[in-house]
C-alpha cells in the first residue's frame, strides 16, 4: 500500500480483543506510520434485554472502554466509533443469520 500511496491509513479492527498483549507486537515500532487500531464495541451487547441507556450512559461506557489500563497500553492510535450504530440486537438478524427462523422453512 505504501508503494502506491504512502498517505493511505491502514486501519485494522481489534476483533473484540482490546488488549495490548494481543496487538502491540503486530508491527515494529519503526513501522507504524499511518497504522490505526479500530474499536467499535457494539452498544447492543452492553446491557441486558429491555435495559435503557441514556446518552450519558453510552458516553460513560465509551470513556471506560477507551481508558481502561489494557487499552491505554496499546501502542497504536485508536479510532473508536459505532460504525453501524448497533443499539439493539436487531431481533433475529444480528446474533446470527435468522436465529429464530425454523430451519425447515425457507
Amino acid at each position: 500500500m505504501r508503494e502506491v500511496n504512502p498517505d493511505v491509513v491502514f486501519v485494522f479492527h481489534e476483533s473484540f480483543r482490546k488488549s495490548a498483549n494481543v496487538w502491540n507486537d503486530l508491527f515494529p515500532d519503526d513501522d507504524m506510520k499511518n497504522v490505526v487500531l479500530d474499536t467499535h464495541p457494539y452498544m447492543a451487547f452492553w446491557v441486558g434485554e429491555n435495559t435503557r441507556y441514556t446518552t450519558k450512559d453510552y458516553c460513560d461506557e465509551y470513556t471506560a472502554w477507551m481508558t481502561d489500563p489494557d487499552t491505554a497500553s496499546i501502542k497504536y492510535p485508536m479510532w473508536a466509533g459505532e460504525w453501524a450504530l448497533g443499539t439493539d440486537t436487531c431481533a433475529m438478524w444480528l446474533n446470527g443469520f435468522n436465529d429464530n427462523r425454523d430451519p425447515k422453512v425457507h
